[in-house]
């Protein structure tokens, strides 16, 4: 649609591959980062109208602990002019990943997350969708997650 758009990914491969696909469809305005998301780099982030944050957070979470994890989605909102579409690993991942008990059931709690840590958004739960869990396949260890929407209001 030529709108510019910048992906970010931390695995070398993954941003070839991503880039190969953008010469061959003979996309513009596109570009790919190959850099890792930490507390220290969040600040080379530019500001945009839309963010994908999906399967990022529990990884923020495992690495930095969950208390910087939630540092960083705040800084993330921060950065973003419109909406954020944004998913998360829930109860099935393993206690390493530092995550607190999502009580009464995720949904809920991240629903009361998400509104906590990025002021101003209007939470829109979009539904559910198949992922893989810890260590899961395509068929094997098939979890439920959530997905929301944030869009910022005013």
């Amino acid at each position: 649609m030529g709108i510019p758009a910048m992906g970010v990914e931390l695995d070398p491969s993954s941003v070839r591959i991503a880039r190969f696909a953008a010469r061959k469809c003979k996309l513009k305005n596109v570009t790919f980062a190959q850099m890792e998301v930490t507390p220290a780099t969040m600040c080379l982030l530019p500001h945009v109208d839309l963010v994908v944050c999906l399967s990022v957070h529990h990884h923020w979470s495992r690495m930095f602990r969950f208390e910087a994890a939630t540092r960083m989605l705040a800084e993330l909102w921060e950065k973003c002019g419109q909406t954020m579409f944004f998913e998360t690993g829930e109860s099935e991942m393993p206690p390493h990943y530092n995550l607190p008990p999502m009580e009464p059931n995720s949904r809920e709690w991240l629903t009361r997350y998400l509104a906590a840590t990025c002021p101003g958004a209007e939470i829109r739960h979009l539904g559910t969708f198949k992922a893989f869990g810890p260590g899961g396949s395509e068929t094997e260890n098939v979890v439920s997650r959530n997905l929301f929407q944030l869009v910022r209001r005013g």
